[in-house]
């Protein structure tokens, strides 16, 4: 699926529904793509010495700020469950998303991290915020005309026992209506999907 690339007076836009992988980014194994959008599903269970371990990671096409742009803002839809516990000696487990990104092959803090986990040293990662939940996401990122951004979407799940216990572990991710805009200081408010996908002028589907 081509981008909408909105070359508008008052913002440049990119934006993918996710319902396929769009040209120029990259998913790992594990990644689906269906009406809903982009999907990832982990489901373990170990014990007696044994570990489950998943990753998988969706990243974008690089992204370069046009040259009149004051703000960049990064947007999308996204459902997400996390769910891990274990018992008995040596239990470890871990369920997280997260997205990150870098500028110039920089890499910026986490947009997001969410998480359960069994210890603080797992991926420096302790105790149980946002184990589930559904959100339209959004964020301002500092960057500057000319910046090459680009974005990956990290889920990763561990399960298993350094002993006798038992541990397991569930994720479940969805993803869709990602959208990226640069706004050249002449826009009043931010643009949405809606009206990205409304519009009968200014919106052009490169091949």
């Amino acid at each position: 699926m081509s981008a909408l690339l909105s070359p508008a007076a008052s913002a440049t836009q990119w934006g993918y529904p996710l319902t396929s992988l769009p040209s120029g980014w990259i998913a790992s194994q594990y990644w689906t793509f269906d009406s809903n959008g982009a999907s990832l599903h982990f489901n373990g269970y170990w014990s007696y010495g044994s570990y489950y371990t998943r990753n998988a990671w969706m990243v974008t096409e690089t992204f370069e700020i046009p040259s009149a742009t004051e703000e960049t803002v990064i947007e999308f839809d996204h459902d997400w469950y996390n769910s891990a516990g274990g018992s008995g000696s040596g239990a470890e487990y871990y369920s997280s998303i997260r997205v990150q990104y870098s500028i110039n092959g920089e890499t910026q803090p986490d947009l997001l991290h969410y998480y359960v986990s069994s210890q603080g040293n797992l991926d420096g990662a302790s105790g149980f915020p946002n184990r589930s939940g559904s959100e339209h996401f959004v964020d301002t990122l500092d960057t500057s005309p000319g910046d090459h951004v680009l974005f990956v979407f990290h889920g990763c799940a561990i399960a298993g026992s350094l002993g006798e216990g038992s541990a397991s572990t569930t994720l479940d991710w969805e993803i869709s209506d990602f959208l990226l805009t640069a706004y050249d200081g002449q826009a009043l408010q931010p643009s949405t999907w809606a009206g990205i996908k409304s519009s009968a002028s200014g919106v052009t589907e490169p091949e």
